[in-house]
């Protein structure tokens, strides 16, 4: 009997010992949280409100010759889904509201779905005021809808330079992968032209502002009276060779055709035009491109897309004729005194190359002026075509000019290993040079070289002048 009763009371002591050194702990857990570790916290709450809004930088303005705006930046209401938050069921209304077809909404989540649900998605770029009206009266029935200021380019400076200005747009999610310490999603790249070869000058530094948010998102005030905001930095301003009239009036020239136009200042190479036609409107790709326009575009049977300027190669025909007599010349192959028969063409083998003319008795000065083929077509035979290739070189054919416009071909400088590549080592026909000395055959340069060869002519003429 003593004994259990030692037992019980032994127990009991024990029982009421744990429920007191348990009271104890969780008296001693509640001091700790409430005073002495409230303020670290409160600090915790009010992290937990506190949503980062990530600024865009403005980029920088383009500026031509004489510091007039070419290519500027406006403000603009950009519409974002943060998908984590948002209700899929919103979807119909909100593109009635943007007047987008159907399934715009979804196709935008799914390109981005491999990314952090928790970054914004940008879903409508310049979003008009009514929209952003309509936003603000029911954003607390729009969870994961949230809308921010931007700039996006403005175009309306009243030259189009499509071709030559390129624009940029959001990055794909590849080239995100490949740049992710530089760029985060929804972040506007150069994608081509001036934009894409000055992209990382341009861009400028995003900005982020820390803002206080109810249950609903609402905005209600800055985290820390603004404190850890950081302002976005504007990229860095061009200021272009481009003379904006002249620019002007090639652009009116080329309305309604095709072709392309390059004007050189040849003193200093700098280009003053540039004009691929027909151009695309810039505007349709600052904000968002739908599909409709660009189907349009690409299914152009003119090609607007095409920078024929720096694209699109030719055969520059008769132009060519004064690179022949300059290396003929040059190398003592000839002199102004050395004079061809022209009798209306030049047999070679058993083919007969024909001029426009017979021309009579020519030297290379007449030659030249009356555009004599029969002159030229026996003057590349003289010149050889290694040391006519090693001329062409020298005048910027047969390669990519550098140009700060990314999109350039080199055009085609047959040389004799590109002839032994297509017909087999030293087995090509040599009738095949005849006509190269008129600019033709296998030989394709583009607008560009053209424009850079007929200004290092002229450059040649003038130093010629001055020694003379």
């Amino acid at each position: 009997m003593n004994d259990t009763n030692f037992g019980s009371i032994i127990r009991r002591r024990i029982i009421f010992l744990a429920i007191i050194l348990f009271i104890s702990v969780i008296a001693f857990r509640l001091f700790n949280m409430q005073i002495l570790e409230q303020p670290a916290y409160s600090t915790k709450a009010d992290e937990n409100s506190v949503k980062p809004i990530y600024q865009t930088a403005p980029r920088g303005v383009f500026f031509d010759r004489n510091y007039k705006v070419l290519v500027g930046n406006k403000p603009s209401f950009t519409l974002r889904i943060t998908p984590a938050e948002y209700d899929i069921k919103l979807t119909p209304f909100l593109e009635a509201i943007l007047g987008v077809p159907e399934g715009y909404i979804n196709r935008i989540l799914k390109q981005n779905e491999q990314m952090s649900k928790y970054i914004p998605r940008r879903i409508a770029k310049d979003v008009n005021f009514k929209v952003i009206a309509w936003y603000e009266e029911n954003s607390s029935k729009l969870p994961g809808v949230d809308y921010v200021i931007e700039t996006q380019r403005d175009y309306s400076f009243g030259i189009m330079g499509a071709h030559m200005f390129g624009y940029s747009k959001e990055i794909s999610s590849g080239l995100l992968q490949q740049r992710r310490n530089e760029y985060s999603m929804g972040d506007e790249i150069g994608f081509s032209g001036i934009e894409k070869t000055y992209e990382d000058i341009l861009r400028g530094q995003k900005g982020i502002q820390y803002v206080l948010v109810d249950s609903h998102q609402k905005t209600i005030g800055k985290y820390k009276n603004g404190e850890e905001d950081k302002s976005a930095i504007k990229g860095y301003d061009l200021v272009l060779s481009i003379d904006k009239d002249a620019q002007r009036v090639a652009e009116e020239a080329f309305k309604d055709k095709r072709g392309a136009l390059v004007a050189i200042e040849p003193s200093t190479g700098e280009v003053l035009a540039f004009v691929s036609a027909p151009e695309f409107n810039l505007q349709d790709f600052a904000t968002v491109t739908s599909n409709e326009i660009w189907n349009k575009l690409n299914s152009n049977k003119d090609k607007p897309m095409f920078n024929r300027a720096t694209m699109s190669i030719y055969s520059p025909g008769s132009t060519f004729k004064m690179l022949s007599a300059l290396a003929a010349l040059e190398e003592g192959i000839i002199d102004t005194n050395y004079r061809v028969s022209c009798g209306g063409g030049f047999q070679f083998g058993d083919r007969f190359f024909k001029c426009l003319h017979v021309h009579g008795s020519v030297n290379v000065t007449t030659a030249i002026e009356k555009s004599c083929n029969t002159f030229f077509y026996q003057l590349v035979l003289k010149i050889g075509l290694d040391k006519w290739a090693e001329y062409s070189s020298r005048f910027g054919f047969g390669k990519k000019s550098n140009i700060d416009i990314p999109e350039e071909s080199p055009g085609i400088l047959p040389t004799r290993k590109y002839y032994d590549k297509a017909f087999g080592v030293d087995r090509w026909p040599k009738g095949i040079l005849v006509s190269l000395g008129i600019g033709q055959g296998e030989l394709s340069v583009t607008p560009l070289q053209l424009a850079q060869y007929a200004a290092l002519l002229l450059i040649m003429e003038n130093l010629q002048s001055r020694t003379s």
